[in-house]
């Protein structure tokens, strides 16, 4: 798949490489590999009262393959989900299903899928 840099250096067309949502919260991982070769990543969430998120970018870390660069991102916002799951003002419980669900997601996209055809 040929990626698609804009003048900003933000990805036009990432791919989707994990993704989850449940009637109240989402989240999602997209990845691009670069023109110099390396791989980077972009993501959203929104879970309870916290969300954020960023474009796949020529700038910043970039990784060798494509399935570091989506385990990083992954590793990243597993962090912020716990440190966010303390905060006094929100939901833990709502955290702890997003927990669960990116973990579960993130080794189905490790796991190699094995086709007979």
């Amino acid at each position: 798949m040929a990626f698609i840099f804009n003048k900003h250096g933000v990805c036009e067309n990432p791919e989707q490489a994990i993704f989850w949502r449940n009637s109240l919260d989402y989240f999602q991982i997209t990845v691009a590999q670069r023109p110099d070769g390396s791989w980077a990543t972009g993501s959203s969430h929104h879970v309870d009262k916290g969300g954020g998120g960023h474009g796949v970018s020529i700038n910043g870390e970039g990784h060798a393959t494509r399935i570091d660069a989506v385990a990083a991102e992954a590793r990243k916002m597993l962090e912020t989900f716990k440190r966010d799951a303390e905060r006094s003002d929100v939901d833990p419980k709502r955290y702890r299903v997003a927990i669960r669900e990116l973990e579960i997601r993130l080794h189905e996209f490790l796991t190699p899928q094995l086709s007979l055809f």
